[in-house]
């Protein structure tokens, strides 16, 4: 429409696969039969000639205009409920969230509460015309509460730094928004996004790494946060086009890359309060802990740590000083040995 294309999560149905199927059957049959080649020769033929127009119209969508791909219904609802319960938590605001979340939970029991848990996010199939324009609408409370999300940021960014323990005044009773090195140390300039948890003495993570950075939260440094992991991946319009336009993925940028996450109970509004009580409830029902925190390039470093069983520490301390930072000692053993 209006020169652009639109993706929805939905595929293709059965009967309508089993058609085209049969259809390409008989041709290649016939084309067998009229040319007197073998079915290994006729395989090879129309497989070609199927990928050309795969891909002759995998490049039309990549020249043409379309409009942002928000995700599946089931990410949509749920995250968008996830969001409004962040909302309510923040003191003081008296937005009227109501008929947001009414479409929202109106959408989830018409199109997720019938289907079985394992089916919640596959595309959907046999839909009609309402689906369409029942998706629109939720797609556009989506949108709405998307931008009230980025204008209430500021406020929680600010219970962040008050929560947060600088490096320079490192303590027993530390909470650091940490990210792990995995594979040698990397210049602080040239990380284009920072896979970050929250860390302190009483909330145990999973620390893959022996040493990283300790990180600030500005508004326009943080892209979600999730009390889990967010299973977040780093796309562009080009690898979604390869990829088929996958409907439990979204593509919410067309420009360069953008990022798409598979759990949707993830939100920019989490409190720190809120953020520590849902990694601490974990740890008390036995659950091991891993939250994700999704900085983007913009992410300030304050910190170099390094933990107890670095194998390194002077590689460490050089990095530190190298990028003028301080360094802080973070212990592990008593987690790990819990």
């Amino acid at each position: 429409h209006n020169g652009k294309y639109k993706i929805y999560p939905v595929e293709e149905s059965n009967e309508n696969k089993e058609k085209i199927y049969k259809k390409t059957i008989e041709e290649m049959i016939d084309y067998q039969i009229e040319n007197n080649v073998s079915i290994e020769e006729v395989f090879d033929i129309f497989a070609n000639r199927i990928g050309s127009q795969l891909n002759d119209f995998k490049q039309s969508l990549m020249q043409n205009d379309m409009e942002l791909y928000y995700g599946s219904i089931y990410y949509i609802v749920e995250r968008s409920i996830y969001i409004i319960n962040c909302i309510r938590n923040i003191p003081n605001q008296s937005l009227n969230l109501d008929e947001i979340e009414n479409t929202m939970l109106h959408f989830k029991k018409k199109y997720l509460d019938p289907r079985n848990a394992h089916e919640k996010e596959d595309d959907f199939q046999d839909v009609d015309d309402e689906f369409y324009s029942d998706y629109e609408l939720m797609e556009s409370c989506y949108k709405k509460l998307m931008m009230m999300e980025n204008e209430l940021l500021p406020i929680v960014v600010e219970q962040w730094k008050k929560y947060l323990t600088s490096p320079l005044n490192h303590n027993d009773n530390y909470k650091y928004v940490m990210h792990c090195f995995s594979s040698g140390m990397v210049n602080p300039n040239l990380m284009n996004k920072a896979c970050c948890s929250l860390y302190t003495p009483t909330i145990e993570n999973s620390m893959y790494g022996q040493s990283g950075l300790i990180y600030d939260i500005d508004v326009d440094s943080i892209d979600t946060m999730c009390t889990d992991d967010a299973g977040s991946w780093v796309i562009d319009k080009k690898l979604f086009i390869e990829r088929d336009c996958p409907g439990r993925w979204q593509l919410t940028r067309l420009d360069g890359y953008t990022v798409f996450y598979e759990y949707p109970l993830n939100s920019k509004l989490i409190l720190p309060n809120v953020f520590e009580r849902e990694c601490t409830d974990k740890i008390k029902n036995g659950i091991f802990n891993y939250s994700e925190i999704f900085l983007n390039k913009n992410a300030r470093p304050l910190g170099v740590f390094y933990t107890d069983e670095c194998q390194d520490i002077e590689e460490v301390k050089m990095y530190a000083q190298r990028y003028n930072l301080p360094l802080v000692k973070i212990t592990t053993k008593k987690n790990k040995q819990k």
